[in-house]
């Protein structure tokens, strides 16, 4: 019994850490730039300068259509020095770099998903000029899963050797 409850703890612990690994490491992908957007929210509060600070926030969308003639939004927002840590201040400079590249294929690094029923967009960190031949690779996210993979491994014998009486 000791063991299931055990094997169910670490299952639910990899699961949470692997989806908030998936989400919060950046992606690239080559797409077509074919929109911008910036609304202006009024009202919120400001947890980095002060909590009672009431200030509006601009956000950008950028617009695209994927490999597949899908349309898709990313939203283009500042982490500032929040988290994640992307330390991005230029979302107002990114945006204007958009509008130079809109019609053309860029490739963009983003984290984050688009899911819907809680109005989230993926956020870009970086935009660039890109064809066919540039590279996709996130080498951060392939070395930060790589690690989370071995220590998986590493861990998964010695945690459950404690569970059946025997010494790690």
């Amino acid at each position: 019994m000791k063991l299931k409850i055990a094997l169910s703890f670490f299952a639910v612990f990899t699961l949470a850490v692997s989806c908030m690994l998936h989400y919060y490491l950046p992606r690239k992908e080559l797409v077509t730039l074919t929109g911008i957007d910036s609304k202006r929210a009024e009202a919120i509060p400001v947890e980095r300068d002060r909590a009672d600070d009431n200030r509006p926030l601009d956000i950008y969308y950028i617009f695209v259509l994927d490999k597949g003639n899908n349309s898709r939004v990313f939203s283009n927002v500042n982490t500032a020095w929040g988290f994640p840590p992307y330390f991005k201040f230029d979302s107002a400079d990114m945006q204007s770099k958009a509008v130079s590249l809109e019609g053309r294929q860029v490739v963009i690094r983003y984290y984050g998903l688009r899911v819907q029923i809680l109005n989230l967009f993926p956020n870009i960190t970086s935009l660039e000029p890109g064809d066919e031949s540039s590279s996709l690779v996130s080498w951060v996210r392939l070395s930060v899963f790589g690690l989370w993979l071995f220590l998986l491994i590493l861990i998964f014998p010695r945690y459950f050797r404690l569970f059946r009486g025997k010494k790690p």
